[in-house]
């Protein structure tokens, strides 16, 4: 349901803000645990062509944060490249930098961070800028950080509620992200970048190909910040039979601003409290 619109302060110690950052966008919004609401959200466009993504998130949270009052709390997800998941069993956090170096040379300018998956045994190491963790930091008391892959795959794990192979994915314009859920368990995840329709459509089906699913049978479940009207979710109906975008969770109230966009929009940031 939607209430009315009203912008609290920021650094009320029952509000989260919450935010996600990719390196083309910033997006955020704010959360009052008293009154289980989501304020409006704010979208920033950010052309790292003509100006450093650490410059331009500085001059986002500028504008939404007074560091005289240090927000108390955030949650934050970030899109990064270099990211894994390692189970528990294996996790010696004394190695996560080594864990990345399958993926990525060492970057002495990267922090390694990790944290437990909420609804899975595992863990997500993932690496942030040094100096865009410091950003970050800088503006709020405590900082709850996390990689969009490790929300993703835990909100995932939260939605499947039966026994059978599910899809879920986040698709934008040039990257999704995309996790198979048998049985409650978590079995697959991978992310692709793209430039075009084509090779969207091969990086996609070619997972249903090396999970062996059936594009007939399969669920695919549909998160993403654009809209339904998209091509890509044309061409991908001519190929999937049953695609399904999602709903926002019905255990949160929303501010109109947020009511007027889609259900499948913005999940990246109600999945944060969701997998808190």
């Amino acid at each position: 349901m939607g209430i009315g619109n009203n912008d609290m302060n920021l650094t009320n110690n029952l509000q989260q803000f919450i935010f996600h950052l990719d390196y083309n966008f910033f997006s955020c919004t704010s959360f009052d645990s008293k009154t289980n609401y989501f304020e409006k959200i704010e979208l920033y466009d950010i052309d790292i062509k003509k100006t450093q993504l650490n410059n331009a998130v500085a001059s986002i949270l500028d504008k939404k944060i007074n560091l005289n009052k240090k927000g108390n709390n955030a949650l934050g997800i970030i899109n990064t490249s270099t990211h894994t998941f390692i189970p528990e069993s294996l996790f010696d956090k004394e190695k996560t930098g080594k864990y990345l170096q399958f993926n990525q040379k060492d970057n002495q300018r990267n922090d390694i961070c990790y944290n437990k998956q909420k609804f899975t045994d595992c863990y997500s190491i993932f690496s942030i800028n040094s100096d865009l963790h410091k950003i970050l930091k800088k503006y709020f008391h405590k900082l709850h950080l996390k990689s969009l892959s490790s929300v993703f795959v835990d909100y995932a794990l939260n939605l499947n509620k039966d026994t059978s192979e599910t899809i879920f994915t986040n698709i934008n314009k040039s990257k999704f992200q995309i996790s198979l859920i048998k049985n409650q368990k978590f079995i697959f995840f991978n992310e692709f970048q793209f430039q075009n329709q084509d090779e969207f459509l091969y990086f996609f089906l070619n997972c249903f190909s090396i999970l062996n699913l059936d594009t007939c049978k399969t669920q695919v479940n549909i998160m993403s910040d654009l809209e339904k009207n998209n091509k890509i979710f044309t061409l991908l109906e001519k190929y999937i039979k049953h695609l399904v975008f999602l709903n926002r969770p019905n255990n949160f109230l929303y501010s109109n601003d947020i009511m007027k966009f889609s259900e499948h929009q913005h999940h990246t940031l109600f999945s944060q409290i969701v997998c808190e």
